[in-house]
């Protein structure tokens, strides 16, 4: 089967489960339970751009299997899976549709939302992380529009949740004339800014509320990694969390203990997950 086929099915069963809405990082998990080999990139290229309903055509061939309807969060159109469903002609190339649909996007992707890394999908990650860990959502905020305000806000029982979340820096420009060009200044550094940005936003939510439980989460980047080492007793002190997000969605706490990985690039995470009740 292609990679629209493994997806459909993932939905599908997301779906007949009572999971729906979901998110890129539910249905590329879902695929993978089912046994699609395709990798994770190739899967979310297609989410956000081949399958996605009035996505916006640099692809060629599109499908609109999938519509938007929040941040991060899909559901399955009327018209999921017919082969009429595509707004285009069939691609020029020899070989089936879905063939030449793989080989592109496998290219480099210059939609920064189909990265695993983010912001969007991050959050995505976290709120579905959150949710079957039986927390209530009270607010996800907007990130394709740099909505202010709390990122993630739960609660379950008396524990109140506020997450700030940072993904990591696109590869390529996102906005202006220059969108979808590469970048061509250091990524790492403009994710040192990124975590500076955090961690005051972190310190302003705990002198807002003293009670709650506060998270700073972020891709699983050796940049953050080695940042969160160096800052996790004034963390501590201030009794703020540091969460990472993989790129396929599973949500682990910061590990001091496992130390961070060598190279500025995503790295495998520490075992299982933590969001029991202080």
């Amino acid at each position: 089967m292609g990679a629209r086929e493994d997806l459909l099915d993932a939905a599908r069963a997301l779906t007949e489960r009572g999971r729906s809405p979901f998110s890129p990082s539910d249905l590329i998990r879902e695929a993978r339970a089912q046994g699609s080999a395709y990798k994770s990139s190739t899967l979310r290229t297609h989410i956000v751009g081949y399958m996605r309903e009035g996505a916006k055509n640099h692809w060629g061939t599109k499908y609109e299997d999938f519509r938007r309807v929040g941040s991060g969060r899909y559901v399955l159109t009327e018209q999921a899976g017919r082969p009429d469903s595509r707004t285009d002609p069939e691609p020029t190339q020899d070989g089936p549709p879905n063939a030449a649909m793989a080989t592109r996007a496998d290219e480099p992707v210059t939609d920064h939302r189909a990265e695993w890394s983010w912001e969007g999908n991050v959050q995505s990650s976290v709120v579905a992380h959150l949710s079957a860990e039986q927390w209530k959502i009270l607010r996800v905020a907007d990130t394709h529009s740099r909505e202010h305000g709390i990122d993630v806000q739960a609660k379950r029982r008396r524990t109140q949740l506020s997450v700030e979340v940072k993904g990591y820096p696109s590869s390529v420009y996102a906005r202006g004339p220059k969108a979808g060009q590469p970048k061509v200044h250091n990524l790492a550094s403009q994710a040192r800014a990124y975590f500076s940005d955090a961690l005051l936003t972190g310190l302003v939510m705990r002198g807002d509320d003293s009670n709650a439980r506060v998270v700073l989460a972020f891709p699983r980047f050796t940049t953050y990694e080695n940042l969160a080492a160096r800052t996790i007793a004034p963390l501590a002190s201030a009794d703020i969390e540091v969460w990472f997000v993989d790129e396929g969605g599973t949500v682990t706490p910061f590990d001091v203990g496992a130390g961070p990985a060598g190279g500025d690039a995503p790295v495998p995470p520490p075992a299982p997950d933590l969001t029991t009740d202080a």
